[in-house]
């Protein structure tokens, strides 16, 4: 301690004497701040400025009141304040300021956090301004360094890890002519499926990341944009993909004719809906109040030039589950995310936002085009004919148009309450929802790639065996419910920690509630997948159009109705009700070409070891949600296990399949 403070008066001055040893004295100062403290923002004669940031006095009692706040949780990397403030003031936390920090506030009776801006105070400390009222203020450390570099690993680790899962797939799976059709089903459904749900591992860490850079206005932005260029894609795809894995699948040796002609007819589809496209903006921005944000235009706008080789990409893709190869496309696919999130966070970090994702997926696309054009010419280079054929293209359209019109409908029957949630409740709500989509199309892989695989096997015995197609069908929606109903019962209860994951607090609670609700159209939406799917096998798809009329035009006139009032809870309600709508309108075209099917008979056991889950979830879950959750699994499959969903046909089938003990438990032989 100075000299001058030790001959002057301490007491004066604020400090108390504590502790003396020789020539040693230690003094507490009694006059010290608290470590959070609020005061006035307007505070006359005190106000200086350090830097164009305010300076709060350095002293109690001078000038102006300082109110200490209340500190109710202090972690290394997370800080929650309890303040209330009758004036404009300042709270300030008395820790260093860092760039990485952030700070967000909510009411007491609000559980939705708003981000603030927090400003270096009174030389080094952190500060965030505070209109009167009553708040929670957390202060969270999440560095773009630190984010940047668990992507980094994480995306590194995903590489090692397929490298490693190709390396086992060409040593230990083989192709033989004399593989079983369950042996390919399981090849062509369970590859696709595992690989694409590791993509959605990879796009998580991304938008763990991306959501956070652009906060749920941005996100709302770019995933409006997203929708809107889907519609399109599908447009230019004009159903022609699943046109030619039927046909192709029916005769190898047309593949080469069939791509080249799709091929054309993609391009020529591309250069006429561009000016669709821009009639349709043109439309929204003097139809909707505001304008759309010039930002989302561009981001459109840039989609759809990437559009074209992702077209073409699609069609050759079509070409590997023709020739029962669907692993090929799957694993392509990893690549493309890979190179997507690497493209995509050096256009974050650069600050180009949501224009900088929409101009990357243009080089993403043209990787694919290459890399899959480059594996599928083994397929046709025997049957290669790069001649146009216009009898055969006009034969395609007539027969594809049905089935881009059913595609088209579905998209809009599943996204429509996007758009009119734009136009209705703004894009941050879009924003918040489109995290709850997220995790929802995650999901919808299972059946989409399940089903792709499928088809090849459906078209077939939908002309040879109709018997033989029926009871593939009956075990494939088996299969589906049987997955998708505790995955709606365990994401019900977890989906504030997924939300919170994925977009962090921003997000909360809006986002979970749509999560809670939506996830709820999963088992009937993967039946209706199915479904569709066997209808197409059966060359109905023109009597799809009438059902997809029916339950778009249901989801539009419902959102519209009660979007204004009900917000993102309306469209997740409406989701639920028009697969609904849409699986009966499904069932009553099916019961022509296959009979009628019991339903009840065949799921009743799925359902009721679903119900017994959910009473282990009821019962525990607020004990101790660990217990709750593996007791759930356990309580499932056991269940699964005592009733015994499939019969001894389907038994029969998945025998042969199964490792030798496991075959035994499941058979229960001796």
């Amino acid at each position: 301690m100075s000299d001058w403070l030790i001959e002057g008066d301490a007491a004066e001055l604020g400090f108390e004497e504590v502790y003396v040893d020789g020539g040693v004295r230690i003094y507490e100062n009694l006059d010290v701040l608290p470590r959070a403290y609020t005061v006035p923002q307007d505070f006359g004669d005190c106000e200086t400025l350090i830097e164009d940031i305010q300076l709060i006095p350095p002293r109690k009692g001078e000038c102006v009141t300082i109110t200490p706040a209340t500190i109710t949780d202090y972690r290394n990397t997370e800080v929650f304040i309890d303040v209330t403030v009758d004036e404009s003031s300042w709270l300030v936390l008395a820790d260093n300021y860092a760039d990485g920090w952030q700070a967000f506030i909510h009411e007491p009776d609000d559980e939705d956090e708003t981000s603030i801006d927090i400003l270096r105070v009174n030389g080094n400390l952190r500060g965030v301004r505070l209109s009167p009222g009553t708040y929670t203020v957390r202060f969270d450390y999440s560095p773009a360094s630190f984010q940047l570099g668990a992507f980094a690993s994480f995306v590194t680790g995903m590489l090692v890890i397929f490298l490693a899962l190709l390396w086992l797939w060409n040593t230990f799976v083989r192709e033989t002519a004399e593989q079983d059709s369950a042996r390919r089903l399981v090849k062509n459904s369970l590859a696709p499926i595992f690989l694409n749900l590791f993509n959605r591992g990879i796009d998580f860490a991304f938008a763990f990341i991306m959501l956070r850079i652009l906060g749920p206005s941005d996100a709302g932005i770019y995933y409006y944009a997203i929708v809107v260029f889907g519609w399109f894609d599908i447009f230019t795809n004009f159903g022609l993909n699943t046109l030619l894995t039927r046909e192709v699948s029916r005769d190898p040796s047309s593949a080469g004719r069939y791509l080249f002609n799709t091929s054309l007819l993609r391009l020529g589809l591309a250069l006429l809906a561009a000016p669709v496209l821009a009639i349709v903006l043109i439309i929204r921005n003097e139809t909707v109040s505001p304008e759309l944000d010039a930002t989302a235009v561009t981001a459109i706008l840039l989609l759809y030039i990437g559009l074209i080789p992702n077209s073409i990409s699609t069609g050759l893709s079509a070409l590997f589950y023709a020739f029962e190869k669907a692993e090929y496309p799957a694993a392509i696919a990893t690549v493309t995310t890979l190179v997507k999130v690497t493209l995509g966070l050096g256009a974050l970090l650069i600050g180009w936002g949501v224009i900088g994702l929409a101009g990357a997926s243009i080089l993403t696309n043209l990787v694919t085009f290459i890399i899959m054009g480059r594996l599928a010419y083994p397929l046709i280079r025997a049957n290669w004919e790069p001649v146009p054929n216009g009898q055969m293209q006009r034969a395609m359209m007539r027969e594809s148009w049905p089935l881009m019109i059913n595609h088209l409908l579905a998209t809009v029957f599943f996204k429509s309450d996007v758009i009119l949630m734009e136009a209705i409740n703004g894009v941050k709500i879009v924003g918040i929802y489109s995290t709850s989509y997220k995790w929802l199309d995650a999901l919808n892989i299972i059946p989409a790639f399940f089903t792709l695989a499928l088809l090849p096997v459906m078209s077939r015995q939908a002309h040879d065996d109709r018997t033989a197609l029926r009871r593939n069908y009956v075990l494939g929606i088996k299969l589906l419910v049987m997955v998708a109903l505790p995955v709606a019962v365990i994401t019900t209860y977890i989906a504030h920690i997924l939300i919170g994951f994925l977009g962090g607090p921003e997000f909360l609670p809006e986002g979970a509630i749509a999560l809670q609700i939506m996830i709820w159209s999963i088992p009937l939406g993967w039946m209706n997948s199915l479904t569709q799917y066997v209808l197409i096998a059966l060359d109905r798809q023109r009597q799809i159009t009438g059902a997809f009329i029916l339950a778009v035009g249901f989801n539009v006139i419902a959102n519209l109705i009660f979007l204004p009032e009900f917000s993102f809870r309306a469209a997740a309600v409406t989701t639920i009700i028009s697969e609904l709508v849409l699986l009966v309108r499904f069932y009553r075209l099916l019961r022509e070409p296959l009979g009628t099917i019991n339903w009840l008979q065949a799921l009743w056991k799925p359902w009721l070891a679903t119900a017994l889950m959910l009473g282990v979830f009821v019962l525990l879950w607020e004990v101790t949600a660990p217990l709750a959750f593996m007791g759930a699994i356990v309580v499932y499959a056991g269940a699964l296990w005592l009733l015994g969903p499939f019969d001894d046909e389907e038994m029969a089938r998945f025998a042969p399949l199964l490792p030798a003990r496991v075959r035994r438990l499941v058979l229960r032989e001796a």
